[in-house]
């Protein structure tokens, strides 16, 4: 986040209350437009970045009580991923009942950390074939079926980067 995002943005909406602190530290003159979800509830949603599934699901069942829609982003493809890790994600949304929802495929930047490691991670070095694969990982239409699945009486619009992927997903 820099100076630049907070000036062009509109409202920002932050989980906790140390969070707000730190950006009107960065930015003085964006304070009015840095607002914490429970300001009106005088609550923290505490921020469950990098934290375990049960954090997250305290911060879940706070939005919750208050009301507040919650949407997932989801990566797939990450190195490392597996079958059981969709399994649970899927899992989770199901518990959790998700407002809304993000399916991203990873791509990972050259100089990255995970660059630097592409052969233990087996991941494409070429940007056209590491999107490909992505695209291709059959676990994660299981995911986008299972989501689906959840919503099937909405309307939903499930975008695709590869008419093949597409065609495998309206089966």
């Amino acid at each position: 986040l820099t100076r630049e995002m907070l000036d062009a943005a509109d409202l920002v909406l932050v989980m906790e209350g140390s969070q707000k602190r730190a950006l009107d530290r960065m930015q003085p003159a964006a304070r009015e437009r840095v607002r914490v979800l429970g300001e009106r509830g005088g609550f923290d949603v505490p921020d469950p970045y990098q934290g375990s599934r049960a954090d997250f699901e305290r911060g879940m069942a706070l939005l919750k009580k208050y009301e507040i829609p919650m949407f997932v982003a989801f990566v797939l493809g990450f190195p490392g991923e597996t079958e059981a890790t969709i399994a649970e994600d899927v899992a989770f949304c199901e518990t959790n009942e998700i407002d809304f929802y993000s399916l991203k495929e990873f791509y990972y930047m050259p100089h990255t950390s995970v660059h630097e490691a592409r052969e233990r991670y087996e991941v494409a070095t070429d940007p056209h074939e590491r999107a490909r694969f992505a695209a291709d990982n059959p676990a994660k239409d299981d995911a986008v079926r299972a989501l689906v699945q959840m919503h099937q009486d909405d309307q939903i619009l499930v975008i695709g980067t590869y008419l093949d992927q597409l065609r495998r997903l309206a089966e």
